[in-house]
């Protein structure tokens, strides 16, 4: 490199910044955060694509300098400048390598939880390194919009097999709720390559939007109530789409995650179901990714936590969380899952993946795919309302 290659420098160090970002997480302050956060859905759900990325643009640096197209003469002492970019391309390779290895321990963190039985399923390598798009498969038939609701915002996307056949009568259900702090968020976004594996195992995935307000104390209840809501109108839909009203589980995504484990904390009390107070609205199970846990409102007499609710009868649950986490807290989510383990008679499991943080569940990555494999599992082992 006969000349200081500044723009190759320059990609290095925003590369190394980025991935020692997601790899330290920091906390605090909370907008370097937030930054961990943004940039942890490339580098830290895709650093094999990052990492191709910087060994292309060596190879091309280091072919440039060694006198190809551009004219190079090939010779002469590497000046400083090269040197330190070497150098701090070879730091961002390393943080990036360390990210690969910490997503696959997703699959030993996920199977101590939940064991896999069987043949293990196949990771798909190659997509989940290079492209983890979500794509639905021609398999899945996807029905947008349907109203559970008489409200604008009351409205759901619904996944099923496109031959609509349900291998052993009517299909279970699975109902997400998407993130966004209960003041962003739209349904259909998130956790979708685990809806998509539902569907083509014979379950209908519903994906529910539901009341968003200024702050989240604002909106409490009124988004428990919309979740509530969607699972009468599960219920009293069974017949016509084939649903079985006995197997309905709740995910739920960061404020998802609180919705879901509420709703499974709080079915059948009058209070968050005006209006039908005679529904059924009890659930089989819950998943909560990356969950909040704590209260909306601070009020003295506020119930608007989990927490709150701990000593009721609770059915199986899964709480997955990042050990990177800088929204929500993973030492929240371990004890929620501690103080449910005694009304649950043991079935609420906690799992903390390695390195993961906030928005795990957003691509098909190679650390969400061993997440949804297991979830999978979680969902076939539920015992039998028969």
């Amino acid at each position: 490199m006969s000349e200081p290659s500044w723009g190759y420098l320059i990609g290095a160090t925003v590369t190394a910044l980025a991935a020692g970002l997601v790899v330290w997480a920091p906390r605090r302050p909370r907008l370097l955060g937030r930054v961990s956060w943004w940039v942890s859905v490339l580098y830290g759900e895709i650093p094999a694509l990052v990492l191709l990325g910087l060994l292309a643009s060596t190879i091309d640096t280091l072919w440039l300098g060694a006198g190809g197209e551009a004219g190079g003469d090939g010779g002469g002492a590497v000046p400083p400048a090269g040197i330190l970019a070497f150098l701090v391309a070879g730091l961002a390779a390393s943080l990036l390598v360390w990210l690969l290895v910490q997503a696959q321990w997703a699959g030993r963190a996920m199977r101590s939880a939940v064991p896999a039985t069987g043949t293990p399923r196949r990771l798909g390598w190659p997509a989940a390194l290079l492209l983890p798009i979500p794509w639905r498969p021609r398999s899945v038939a996807l029905t947008r919009g349907l109203a559970y609701g008489p409200e604008a915002h009351q409205r759901l996307d619904l996944y099923r097999r496109s031959d609509e056949a349900s291998p052993g009568g009517p299909a279970p259900v699975l109902i997400q709720l998407h993130g966004g702090g209960f003041v962003s968020g739209r349904r259909s976004k998130e956790s979708l390559g685990l809806i998509h594996d539902l569907a083509r195992a014979g379950w209908v995935c519903l994906s529910a939007d539901y009341r968003l307000a200024r702050t989240p104390g604002q909106g409490h209840p009124e988004h428990l109530i919309d979740v509530k809501r969607v699972i009468s109108w599960a219920r009293t839909q069974a017949p016509a789409l084939n649903l079985d009203p006995r197997r309905i589980v709740l995910l739920g995504t960061s404020a998802g995650a609180h919705l879901a484990t509420m709703a499974a904390l709080t079915a059948n009390r009058a209070r968050y179901q005006p209006g039908f107070e005679d529904a059924d609205t009890s659930i089989s199970a819950f998943v909560g990714f990356a969950g909040y846990y704590g209260p909306l409102a601070t009020t003295p007499d506020d119930d608007s936590s989990p927490f709150a609710h701990v000593d009721r009868p609770c059915p199986p649950g899964l709480i997955v969380h990042g050990s990177h986490d800088t929204q929500t807290s993973p030492r929240d989510a371990r004890e929620l899952a501690d103080r449910l383990r005694s009304s649950s008679g043991g079935r609420v499991r906690a799992v903390i993946l390695p390195g993961a943080q906030h928005t795990f569940d957003l691509l098909d990555s190679v650390r969400f795919r061993h997440v949804r494999h297991a979830v999978v599992r979680f969902c076939h082992s539920l015992p039998d309302p028969s």
